[in-house]
């Protein structure tokens, strides 16, 4: 079913609007107290007024492209899909694909290897402006960007292959990180980023491969980790990175204490409960939580019917993904 097709449902029927669909999402991630937030000058609906910033394929979405967002040409058009199977990603994905395409976006549902289930959006498009990792023009169109251009494409790819983290240690001191992920393959992926970052604004970065091999990061930590967000806070869009990355950036400026910062932290960790329950979330938020039932999804029939991964048929079998590199869990 088209997104667009939901929404006149939902706020025809039932008064439902985006707000109403972010408290629905911080509640089920165990945010139960959203005012405390408020009190601090910390808006938990902010994510949603982002978007209003920026235009439908600037280089946000150039840098999303080069995280987790797959874009490919399929004969005449491109066809751009991304998916997820995290509760809050659910959420962050849905406005994305709504913003570069809500006229003809389509949400499915696809089980894997049996243990859970991913919510998958994907549209059409007749032109897109960006060239892929593979060209070699790649390189050249970021090393171009001047620093708000640059910046606007390290939130997209925070943002979709990214994470904003705080760490508290038993020496009472307070670690900060950004990473961008990527394979072990793409570690040439992270130092070029890495370099045309401090080429451009003068934040230096450090790539590193995890001991089993299979992975590699940019970080940033701390002070280095501020100067980046003083670039990119404003176009970071992912709900909870933007949230974690306004938190950190009041305790370094003494708006927070420790305390403060812990206590406000808290429930925007992961933990096992949180994780792989994107289909449960948007069940929460979305029309056939009050047309077919809470359990509308497992229904045979239902408004979204489950595929499995190997026997979806729902469009035709495309290549292996060749141009995204393998993200880490988080």
């Amino acid at each position: 079913m088209l997104a667009k097709e939901i929404e006149e449902i939902l706020r025809w029927r039932f008064g439902w609007n985006e707000v109403v669909m972010s408290n629905i999402m911080w509640k089920f991630f165990g945010v139960e107290n959203i005012n405390e937030y408020y009190n601090y000058g910390i808006d938990l609906h902010g994510w949603l007024q982002s978007f209003e910033l920026g235009e439908p394929l600037d280089e946000y979405v150039f840098g999303a492209m080069s995280g987790d967002l797959y874009v490919r040409k399929w004969r005449r058009q491109y066809e751009v899909e991304v998916a997820t199977s995290n509760p809050i990603g659910v959420f962050y994905f849905l406005k994305l694909m709504k913003m570069i395409s809500n006229d003809n976006l389509t949400i499915r549902f696809v089980r894997q290897a049996n243990k859970y289930v991913e919510v998958s959006y994907y549209a059409f498009l007749r032109q897109w402006p960006w060239p892929s990792l593979e060209e070699p023009s790649w390189l050249e169109t970021i090393k171009d960007f001047d620093a708000n251009k640059l910046a606007k494409y390290i939130g997209g790819l925070i943002d979709s292959d990214g994470s904003v983290s705080i760490y508290f240690t038993k020496q009472n001191s307070i670690d900060f990180k950004i990473r961008i992920y990527a394979c072990r393959i793409c570690v040439g992926f992270l130092r070029a980023v890495r370099d045309t970052i401090y080429d451009t604004l003068g934040i230096k970065g450090t790539v590193s491969v995890n001991n089993a091999g299979d992975s590699s990061e940019l970080y940033y930590r701390n002070k280095q980790g501020v100067k980046l967000l003083n670039y990119v806070l404003q176009y970071l869009r992912h709900p909870l990175r933007r949230i974690r990355a306004e938190l950190y950036l009041r305790y370094y400026d003494k708006e927070l204490s420790r305390e403060e910062l812990q206590r406000l932290y808290v429930p925007l960790k992961y933990d096992d409960l949180k994780r792989n329950h994107a289909v449960d979330a948007f069940v929460q938020g979305a029309p056939q939580t009050h047309t077919h039932g809470e359990h509308a999804l497992i229904l045979k029939g239902s408004l979204f019917p489950i595929t499995n991964k190997t026997t979806n048929t729902t469009h035709k079998e495309k290549p292996k993904n060749t141009q995204h590199h393998k993200t880490m869990p988080r």
